[in-house]
C-alpha cells in the first residue's frame, strides 16, 4: 500500500476514534448531569425537617427549647458530609413526645400544699403567707399590709424578697396560677382608685407582673383578678376584720 493511501486509512482510524471518545464523553456527561437531582432531593428534605422544627418548637419554654438544641445537634451529626435526616425525625418525634407527657403532668394538691409549706415554714403564720387547701387549689393567702403601704398598689421593697423566693418555686409548677386581689370595704380616700374593684385589681396585676418580669414565672398560666371588697374572710367593719380582708390570694389551681 503506498504511502498515500496508508495516511487515509490512519485519517479515517482516527476520525472514528474521536467519533467514538467523543459519543462516550457525551453518554458520561448525560449521565453525570443528572447528579444535581440528588443534591436537589437532599436540599428538599434538609429544608422539610427544618420547617418541622420550626414548627414544632413555635410554642415553647426554655427547656423545651434547650431540648429541642440537643435533638437537633445529635440528630443532624454529619457522616461522610452528609446529613442524618432519619435521626433528625426520629428525635423531633421523641421530644414532641416528652412534652405532651409534661403537658398532661401535674402536681397532686396535697403533695404541692407540702411543697410549699416546708419552703415557706419561716414566712407562714406570721400574717405573710398562708397556706391552705382551697376548693379551687392551693390557696397562699398574703396580707396586703405585708406588701402594700395603704392606698398604695406599689409593692414595699421589703416585700421583693419573698416574692422572689416564692416566684422560684412557682415558675417549675405546671398548673394555671390564679392572682386575686381582695379589699376591706373602706373606700379610698386618697382619691387614687375610685373604687376598691379598681385597687384590687392593680394590686394583682402587679404581683402578677413582679412573678413574671423579676421571677421568671410563665405568663401563659397566670392571671389576675379582682374582687374588691365583695368576698370577705371575715366581718368587713373597721377594726374587726377589715385587715384580714385586705389581702392577695395566689392560687395553685388544680387545672393544668
Amino acid at each position: 500500500m503506498s504511502a498515500k493511501g496508508k495516511g487515509k486509512k490512519a485519517a479515517a482510524s482516527s476520525g472514528h476514534d474521536d467519533h467514538g471518545d467523543g459519543g462516550g464523553g457525551g453518554g458520561h456527561d448525560a449521565g453525570g448531569g443528572l447528579r444535581w437531582l440528588l443534591t436537589y432531593a437532599d436540599m428538599i428534605t434538609l429544608l422539610l425537617v427544618f420547617f418541622i422544627i420550626m414548627f414544632v418548637i413555635s410554642d415553647t419554654n426554655s427547656k423545651k427549647l434547650e431540648m429541642f438544641a440537643k435533638s437537633v445537634q445529635k440528630g443532624f451529626r454529619t457522616e461522610k458530609g452528609r446529613a442524618n435526616v432519619k435521626n433528625a425525625a426520629q428525635t423531633i418525634n421523641e421530644v414532641a413526645n416528652e412534652e405532651s407527657k409534661v403537658k398532661q403532668e401535674k402536681i397532686d394538691p396535697e403533695e404541692l400544699l407540702k411543697q410549699f409549706t416546708a419552703s415557706f415554714s419561716q414566712e407562714a403564720g406570721y400574717g405573710f403567707i398562708n397556706l391552705e387547701r382551697g376548693k379551687k387549689g392551693v390557696t397562699l393567702k398574703m396580707e396586703s399590709s405585708s406588701l402594700f403601704a395603704t392606698g398604695s398598689a406599689d409593692i414595699m421593697p421589703e416585700a421583693e424578697t419573698a416574692l422572689k423566693k416564692l416566684a422560684g418555686d412557682l415558675k417549675y409548677v405546671p398548673n394555671r396560677i390564679s392572682v386575686e386581689g381582695h379589699t376591706d370595704a373602706v373606700a379610698d380616700r386618697g382619691g387614687r382608685f375610685p373604687t376598691n374593684w379598681e385597687l384590687s385589681a392593680i394590686r394583682a396585676v402587679n404581683i402578677v407582673r413582679y412573678l413574671v418580669e423579676k421571677g421568671g414565672v410563665d405568663p401563659r398560666k397566670i392571671s389576675a383578678a379582682a374582687y374588691g371588697e365583695y368576698k370577705p374572710i371575715a366581718i368587713n367593719m373597721p377594726q374587726v376584720g377589715a385587715a384580714e380582708n385586705r389581702r392577695v390570694e395566689i392560687i395553685i389551681l388544680d387545672e393544668l
